[in-house]
């Protein structure tokens, strides 16, 4: 039998109503520059840069530090319920939230840039820092096309059921507040403004109370919950923030390039005078001590075997310069044990968040998440065990440790010495 063919195919299709299912539109601009965020690795789609994939992952992410679950299964199946997913009996559910990304302005012959070298070792660091910039510079010294956007402007259409309204705003303010579109993310490249989900936040005060009130939320009241979990959680986090005024003079990219630079300085305190330098940080004499390596460098650090710079993240590499050093040239991966998964995503997140009102807020947030309780590494295929007392939070770390020598925590926590160095203040 032959088959009709359908001739007149219409523009529009008319969905059923359903008094059930809201539908909205926000429009969003980009305040950072991106890259990454395609299916393959650190490229981009330069006519849709942003997948809607993507997007759903980012909004999963922020509705779990919402949640305050101490059954990983209960977690998962709550969350597949309502974002798709595979729950009892292996039944696959479709997500209970539609979306979609639209409207694109984007101009490409003065904010699309093709990344190249400044020189042998370094990405040219014009439109972002060297210390984002490091995982690509391999991949543009072998001459691959990596591009940066530096703004463009995306619609996202989404739908959801009613009663589940709060929860989803909720999760698009914080996406929009703190995560973002591309790689890297949590340190601020492609930050995200919405004028209609930040109304009504035109402070840190503002921002710090939301926090609490979704915190309290997921508390079933008051915050008083000190329990930390294996997922990262907005439940008595650590917020840190300063104010530039509204119309500034310096521009929210440039202000954001400078808080990034700021920390990777702090990350890589170095002894000046010298090139590159002796660490400021215990961590390179820690690994001398324990691999009974070193000719040129004697351990000489004050507190030992310790490794705070692991409360950043993991895996963490070190790489000494000199062949008597251990590794010999080769970067060392500071990983969590078999038993705590190959990794531990930054809780720190570092942001320049745009207000309604136009002025610019630098911060910190300090996701409150359980760290591994062991650590190993491997040197020359022999491996290390970082035990309980060098992990970063070890009892009484602020009156013992010095963490970075002329920089002492002087009782503060590893993460209020990253605040006073960007010069940011806790709210509390």
């Amino acid at each position: 039998m032959r088959r009709k063919r359908i001739i007149n195919i219409p523009d529009t299709f008319i969905q059923s109503e359903n008094n059930n299912i809201i539908r909205k539109s926000f429009k969003f601009e980009l305040i950072t520059p991106m890259f990454g965020g395609d299916a393959k690795s650190w490229q981009l789609d330069l006519e849709k840069p942003v997948r809607g994939q993507a997007v759903k992952g980012q909004l999963r992410f922020w509705w779990r530090t919402m949640q305050n679950k101490t059954d990983p299964k209960q977690l998962l199946h709550n969350e597949n319920k309502l974002w798709g997913g595979k729950v009892a009996d292996n039944k696959r559910l479709k997500s209970n939230v539609s979306l979609s990304i639209s409207d694109y302005i984007i101009n490409r012959n003065k904010d699309i840039i093709l990344a190249t070298m400044a020189n042998e070792y370094a990405v040219d660091d014009s439109v972002m820092p060297t210390y984002v910039l490091f995982p690509i510079t391999k991949k543009v010294k072998d001459g691959e096309q990596i591009y940066l956007i530096k703004k463009f402007y995306f619609t996202l259409n989404i739908s959801y059921p009613q009663e589940n309204e709060l929860e989803i705003l909720n999760t698009l303010k914080l996406w929009t507040l703190f995560g973002g579109i591309g790689a890297r993310t949590r340190r601020g490249t492609g930050s995200i403004f919405c004028e209609e989900l930040l109304e009504g936040l035109n402070n840190e005060d503002d921002i710090y109370k939301f926090l609490n009130l979704i915190s309290n939320k997921a508390n079933g009241g008051e915050n008083k919950e000190k329990k930390q979990l294996d997922y990262p959680r907005i439940s008595n986090m650590k917020f840190y923030a300063a104010n530039e005024p509204p119309n500034s003079k310096k521009g929210l990219a440039s202000i954001w390039k400078n808080l990034l630079e700021s920390y990777g300085k702090y990350r890589q305190d170095r002894e000046p005078g010298k090139v590159p330098g002796r660490s400021y940080w215990p961590e390179p004499d820690a690994i001398r001590s324990m691999t009974d390596i070193y000719k040129k460098h004697i351990p000489s650090h004050p507190d030992g075997k310790w490794f705070p710079r692991t409360a950043f993240g993991l895996p963490m590499q070190i790489k000494y310069k000199d062949n008597c050093d251990p590794g010999n040239k080769k970067e060392i991966n500071i990983v969590p044990d078999i038993n705590s998964g190959e990794r531990y995503p930054s809780p720190v997140i570092i942001k320049v968040i745009k207000l309604n009102n136009d002025s610019i807020l630098k911060c910190v947030l300090i996701l409150n998440q359980i760290f591994p309780d062991k650590l190993k590494f491997e040197v020359s295929k022999k491996g290390y065990t970082i035990d309980k007392s060098m992990l970063p939070f070890h009892s009484g770390y602020k009156t013992t440790k010095i963490m970075r020598i002329g920089h002492e925590l002087k009782g503060k926590s590893i993460y209020d010495n990253l605040a006073e160095h960007l010069k940011l203040k806790e709210l509390k």
